[in-house]
Order: structure tokens, then sequence, then C-alpha cells
């Protein structure tokens, strides 16, 4: 069975300024796509491209196998970000 398609009832920025507030919250935040689907009510693909839109624009680092943190404490070297619009 196909589910619908879920439309957060935030806007892309609006919601992406939600998830930057919840980091900056708690330094430490370590999430998955997983855990970002279930915390912000997302289908997979927006929980990607989300976090994906975090990353490049240098919000976030992906640590490894699907874990994300903020950049400005990730531990050791990280990539430079590229600009990006959210949900391209």
């Amino acid at each position: 069975m196909v589910r619908p398609r879920r439309i957060h009832p935030l806007g892309p920025e609006e919601l992406a300024s939600r998830v930057r507030r919840e980091y900056a919250a708690l330094p430490g935040l370590r999430l998955t796509a997983a855990q970002v689907h279930r915390m912000w009510a997302l289908d997979d693909s927006q929980a990607r491209q989300l976090l994906d839109h975090l990353v490049r624009t240098g919000f976030l680092v992906d640590l490894g196998e699907g874990v994300f943190m903020r950049r400005d404490i990730a531990p050791g070297p990280v990539d430079s970000p590229d600009e990006a619009p959210l949900f391209d």
C-alpha cells in the first residue's frame, strides 16, 4: 500500500529554521535521517532533503553512517559547504 505524501504544516524555510533552533538548543545533538523523519513528522524524502539542505548550507555535517550534527562543533575537519536552495 502506498501512503499519500504528507505535507508538513511549516514551509521549507520555517522547518529548516526550527531544526536549526533545536540543534542550537542541544549542542551535542546527533540525529539520523530516520530520527529527523520521526521528530518532525516528515516523509523519508523530505527528511533527506532537509538534511541535505542543512549540510549544503553549512549548518550540519554528516559524521558518517548518516549521523548529522552541527558543523561548528563537529569533531575533526569537515568539507566546505555549497550554497543551494531547500527542496530543489
